[in-house]
C-alpha cells in the first residue's frame, strides 16, 4: 500500500509548537482512520473493495511493465496477510540490476539456486527472509511450570497457545503477558493493546489479596478463546491464503478480533469474579470482594 510518507515544514512544526491541540488532533486522525479500514479486516466488504482498488493502483502507478505488474499482484484477499506500507519497493524491482522470480525453487546448490523448470540462478549470497515464527509460541529453550506441574508450552503445543485477554492463563497464577496470544494487530498500533495490557495488570496488581495469588477460571478463559476463535473465523485472515498469524493446523493465536478500543474497554478493570483466588501454599479458594 501506498505509504505517503513526508516531512513536515518548518512553518507546520511551529503552528504544532504553538497549538499542541493540533498534533493530537493529527494523530487522533490517523487512529481512527486506521479503526475504520481495521473494519475491512474484520469482513466490511465495501472496505475491502476501497482498499483493494488503492492497493491495485499503487502497483500500476509504480510499475510500467505489464508482466511484472502481474507477478507482484497478490493472488489472495487484500489483508490475509500483513498489508505493508512502501513507496519505494515496487519502483525498486524495475531496476536493472534487479529480477524478481517467482518460479517454483527445485532445490539449492553450493553456488547456484535450481528453479523446478530448470533455470539456474548463480548467486554469491544467498539470504533467507522467509518470514516470522509468531503464532507457535514455541518455549526457545524456557520452560513454565504453573499448578501441579502443568507445563505452559507443552499444553500450548497442544491447544495452541491460548489466554484470557492474552494476558493472564489459566493454571499459571502470577504470570501476566504483554502482547500474548491473540493481542497482535492486523490494523492498528500494537502500542494501544500494551497500554491497554498495562492498564489490566496494575489494576490485577492492586486488587491481588496479600499472601495469596489469582487465577483465571479455566472456564472463563475457554468461553471467552472460543468467542474469539468465532470471530476470527469471519475474518479476512480466515480467507484462505497461509500467513505467520497461524499455526500449522490454522488457528489464529497471533492478531485480536476486533477494534483497539473495544479491547480497551474489556481490560480497563480486572472483575475478580473471573478468577480463584487461593491463598499462598494452600491449596483452598477463596471469594474476594
Amino acid at each position: 500500500m501506498p505509504k505517503r510518507d513526508k516531512e513536515f515544514s518548518g512553518a507546520v512544526k511551529k503552528i504544532f509548537q504553538l497549538l499542541p491541540i493540533l498534533p493530537w488532533l493529527y494523530r487522533e486522525l490517523i487512529y481512527w482512520f486506521m479503526e475504520l479500514r481495521g473494519k475491512g479486516m474484520f469482513g466490511n466488504q465495501t472496505i475491502l473493495k476501497l482498499a483493494t482498488g488503492l492497493a491495485k493502483q499503487h502497483i500500476k502507478k509504480s510499475i510500467a511493465d505489464p508482466e511484472l505488474r502481474q507477478k507482484v499482484t497478490p493472488n489472495y484477499q487484500i489483508g490475509c496477510k500483513r498489508v505493508l506500507p512502501s513507496d519505494d519497493y515496487y519502483p525498486a524491482l524495475e531496476r536493472p540490476n534487479v529480477e524478481l522470480v517467482t518460479e517454483p525453487i527445485e532445490y539449492i546448490s553450493q553456488s547456484a539456486i535450481h528453479g523446478k523448470n530448470g533455470s539456474i540462478w548463480e548467486v554469491d549470497v544467498l539470504i533467507y527472509a522467509t518470514g516470522f515464527e509468531a503464532a507457535e509460541f514455541n518455549n526457545r529453550g524456557m520452560d513454565i511450570v504453573g499448578r501441579h506441574g502443568r507445563q505452559l508450552f507443552a499444553e500450548w503445543k497442544t491447544s495452541g497457545a491460548q489466554a484470557y485477554y492474552g494476558i493472564t492463563a489459566s493454571g499459571f497464577p502470577g504470570l501476566l503477558f504483554m502482547l500474548g496470544p491473540n493481542t497482535g494487530l492486523g490494523h492498528n498500533s500494537v502500542v494501544h493493546m500494551m497500554e491497554s495490557q498495562l492498564n489490566y495488570i496494575l489494576d490485577y496488581l492492586k486488587k491481588l489479596p496479600a499472601d495469596s495469588y489469582l487465577d483465571v477460571k479455566p472456564e472463563i478463559q475457554q468461553v471467552f478463546n472460543e468467542k474469539l476463535q468465532r470471530e476470527l473465523s469471519k475474518t479476512v485472515w480466515a480467507s484462505g491464503c497461509q500467513s505467520w498469524y497461524q499455526t500449522s493446523s490454522g488457528r489464529n493465536t497471533t492478531l485480536w478480533s476486533g477494534p483497539t478500543y473495544q479491547y480497551r474497554r474489556l481490560t480497563k478493570k480486572v472483575n475478580l469474579g473471573d478468577y480463584e483466588c487461593v491463598r499462598v501454599g494452600v491449596e483452598k479458594s477463596f471469594i474476594v470482594q
